[in-house]
């Protein structure tokens, strides 16, 4: 698909031109990633009246696509549920450093 592709050439575009990439990802767990992110789409205005059913449905296969392919991409993956902005930031700076 045209997506796939585009996706693809940023990823190469990326790797190329960066010293490192770092990847946010909610938990190392895949179904609790799927559930916070899930309660936070939920919340999104866009997403209010959709179907809960439907909407955890999105959710769950547009995840489960993701992860691995920001593992093979990243050098640094952070696992952000719970930790705050700062802590996050902190994370990076650490790495950075």
């Amino acid at each position: 698909t045209k997506f796939e592709e585009a996706s693809n050439q940023v990823k190469k575009i990326a790797k190329e031109k960066s010293k490192f990439i770092i990847g946010l990802l909610p938990t190392e767990d895949i179904e609790n990633s799927i559930e916070f992110l899930f309660e936070r789409e939920s919340k999104r205005a866009h997403f209010r009246e959709m179907d809960k059913l439907e909407l955890m449905k999105k959710v769950d296969q547009n995840y489960k696509k993701f992860p691995g392919s920001l593992k093979e991409l990243c050098n640094k993956i952070i696992y952000v549920k719970n930790k705050t902005p700062e802590e996050i930031i902190e994370e990076i700076r650490a790495y950075i450093n």
